[in-house]
């Protein structure tokens, strides 16, 4: 399983070998979503208070810090 944020860089890549490539995706949302709105698009870790922390603490900067 590999779980990912929108901020993650990525594109696409050819697939190479003779088995046919399978994806699920599935769209997770946060229980604050809505009230959260848009700006989560520029605070990856406005959902993630304890992250927030340890973020502040290696010296990085988050918008609500």
């Amino acid at each position: 399983m590999v779980l990912s944020h929108h901020q993650l860089v990525h594109g696409a890549a050819p697939n190479y070998g003779p088995e046919i490539r399978y994806a699920a995706i599935f769209r997770l949302a946060h229980a604050d979503a809505k009230e959260n709105g848009p700006t989560v698009m520029s605070d990856i870790w406005r959902e993630w208070p304890g992250m927030r922390d340890v973020v502040t603490e290696c010296g990085g900067t988050t918008p609500l810090s």
